[in-house]
């Protein structure tokens, strides 16, 4: 298994970081946000998220308020389409809003979500994307 570069785990520390302060406390929820929006975003290396932000492509909602960027994105199938991606002002930002939407009815992943319900329900909400 390839280890990570120091540039790496220096973004990965700094969203970490950014998710505690969102409200995140639970080290297995901390660790599996961290890894999905590294994975999303190349460690933050994306040009996408460098440009907005968004370490984890979320789409803007018709309850968005905020800016919004064009795009491409793929659905399950690996077919592309152009949808509305939030532009948020900052990784603390973007931390806050991922946490409240993923903390909220529709997905309801809190901090005493376990490991095996976190990963069926942040299915869910790629999938809803």
């Amino acid at each position: 298994m390839k280890s990570l570069s120091d540039e790496q785990i220096s973004w990965a520390d700094k969203i970490r970081a950014s998710y505690k302060r969102a409200g995140v406390t639970s080290e297995i929820v901390l660790r599996l946000l961290v890894a999905q929006d590294a994975l999303e975003s190349n460690f933050g290396k994306s040009k996408f998220c460098k440009y907005t932000n968004n370490y984890g492509n979320i789409h803007a909602s018709s309850k968005w308020t905020g800016a919004v960027i064009n795009g491409d994105d793929k659905d399950a199938d690996g077919k592309s389409y152009k949808t509305n991606f939030c532009k948020f002002t900052s990784m603390d930002d973007y931390t806050r809003y991922k946490w409240k939407l993923l903390n909220g009815k529709l997905y309801g992943i809190n901090n005493n979500t376990s490991q095996e319900d976190f990963l069926t329900r942040i299915k869910k909400y790629a999938e809803d994307r």
